[in-house]
């Protein structure tokens, strides 16, 4: 059974039919470029395909970002180890209606917690664009440090380090309630 993590506001699901439109629409705009958008429809249909066969195959990957009273996802966040990348990574993506609500710290709190606590991965990292500031603003908010040793070979990204164990998780946390 797949995990389903709450906040004060969140729910934290795997991800469903329920979430599929919203998917589907926000990988077609400039706005999903980060992750390979925008998508044809076929493309796009084996990237929702990959979400839920991650749960299948490994029993993680992204969660739902699911408010209070709503049925679908605002957004996708959690842990992957994309085939090829040097490290574990946790990844995040919010959809229009989602942001500037605190949403994506509020969850990224609550599966940073999840991932290692569950998965107990040595390191994890959150790989993303140069020029993607919201990003690095909620790296930052989780924890996250710029690592400026590590690479991605063949890709212009930053590496922000996610803090791990748990008792820096709770630090940050923590710092997040003042």
């Amino acid at each position: 059974m797949s995990p389903v993590l709450q906040t004060s506001r969140l729910t934290l699901r795997r991800p469903d039919a329920r979430d599929e439109a919203a998917f589907l629409a926000f990988v077609a705009t400039d706005r999903a470029s980060f992750i390979g958008g925008p998508m044809g429809d076929q493309q796009a249909m084996v990237s929702w395909g990959q979400e839920i066969a991650l749960w299948d195959m490994h029993g993680y990957g992204r969660f739902a970002i699911v408010p209070e009273g709503a049925d679908a996802a605002i957004g996708l966040i959690g842990p992957q180890f994309p085939m090829g990348w040097p490290e574990n990574e946790f990844t995040w993506f919010l959809f229009p209606d989602g942001e500037g609500r605190g949403y994506a710290t509020e969850a990224g709190l609550e599966v940073l917690r999840w991932t290692n606590d569950t998965l107990g991965w040595p390191s994890l990292v959150a790989y993303m664009e140069p020029h993607n500031t919201k990003s690095a603003r909620l790296a930052e908010r989780l924890g996250g440090e710029l690592d400026t040793d590590a690479m991605v070979t063949g890709h212009d990204v930053l590496t922000y380090r996610l803090p791990r164990p748990a008792e820096a998780l709770t630090q940050t946390i923590a710092g997040e309630a003042q």
